[in-house]
């Protein structure tokens, strides 16, 4: 028996944006999965050893991962964010690109870049912000992903009509994530899970020019 976890700090943004996509998926498989939310404790010491070393450095927005044969893996660290997207705010996420990427997990960011800030000092907004992602993969070889948080004509984030912490549909987060499921669910879990993933994204443009 395999089932997935979603550790959330939201249940808002577990529930309504992620949850959904990862239950289509699993319509279209045949195998039998079970989602389990599972909110955040505090301390890392309340985790397996596979997750604990994560929650040590850092505490998501989501995790979600995988129980297969009683052994847990983490799968992808989500990071929301409608901050103003200055350089300081991006590098203060570090830990969690290099938490996800010492233990095997992909790291996703879902935040705008082109929100304007009210302030006139409100930080570097001139900055090249796939820097950290092209060092992580340099050094680790794990593909990280940003999306953007789409903002609206006034430079506010668009969010869910219903669910305010939320954005709108993602269509290449839905991609990753489907991605994700299927390859986990049908292939299971291995040290290699993640270069094997990659050469099911290729086949998608966004992907190809992203990884490039």
């Amino acid at each position: 028996m395999q089932e997935i976890r979603l550790y959330y700090e939201s249940l808002e943004q577990a529930y309504h944006f992620v949850f959904p996509i990862i239950q289509k998926t699993l319509q279209n498989l045949s195998h039998n999965v079970d989602v389990k939310l599972v909110k955040m404790k505090k301390k890392y010491i309340h985790y397996s050893r596979r997750l604990a070393p994560i929650f040590f450095w850092k505490e998501p927005d989501i995790l979600m991962t995988i129980v297969k044969n009683n052994e847990e893996y983490p799968l992808l660290l989500i990071e929301f964010s409608t901050a103003v997207f200055t350089e300081d705010h991006e590098l203060q996420r570090f830990d969690g690109m290099l938490a996800a990427a010492k233990n095997n997990c992909i790291y996703v960011k879902i935040s705008p870049t082109k929100k304007e800030s009210p302030y006139e000092h409100g930080g570097k907004v001139e900055f090249d912000y796939v820097k950290p992602y092209r060092l992580i993969y340099s050094k680790y070889k794990k593909p990280y992903f940003h999306f953007e948080w789409e903002c609206n004509e006034k430079g506010a984030v668009k969010t869910d009509s219903e669910f305010l912490s939320c954005p709108e549909k993602i269509d290449e987060f839905e991609i990753l994530l489907q991605t994700i499921v299927e390859h986990v669910v049908e292939n299971g879990y291995s040290d290699e899970w993640i270069d094997k993933l990659c050469a099911s994204l290729q086949k998608y443009e966004y992907f190809q020019e992203w990884l490039s």
